[in-house]
């Protein structure tokens, strides 16, 4: 496996709002902000290796794991995309992306 291959993800925070506008609360949860494989390194499993490994480590901590079904190159089929992260436990959420589907485990 190539060293170029790696996945960023960080803790985020959003508000929670009331219906009068009033922050109540926070959401926290880990995004998944990219998973990324060299193109020669593709179609051989380790993106999967990768995100099975990582989510392994996230579910031993109480926060929900979401990320956004992206493509960050034109080459890469979104419904392809979501359709990998359904096949490691991810689920389409209800919120809506500005061009992503948000997924969340």
């Amino acid at each position: 496996m190539n060293e170029k291959n790696y996945i960023s993800y960080s803790e985020q925070c959003d508000p929670i709002f009331d219906n009068e506008g009033n922050e109540i609360a926070e959401e926290k949860y880990i995004l998944i902000d990219l998973v990324y494989v060299c193109p020669e390194d593709r179609k051989k499993g380790i993106a999967r290796k990768m995100i099975v490994e990582l989510i392994s480590e996230l579910k031993k901590q109480p926060l929900a794991v979401k990320l956004v079904a992206l493509p960050k190159e034109k080459s890469i089929d979104q419904d392809a995309l979501v359709s990998f992260y359904e096949s490691v436990g991810f689920s389409v959420s209800d919120e809506q992306g500005c061009s992503g589907v948000i997924m969340e485990l």
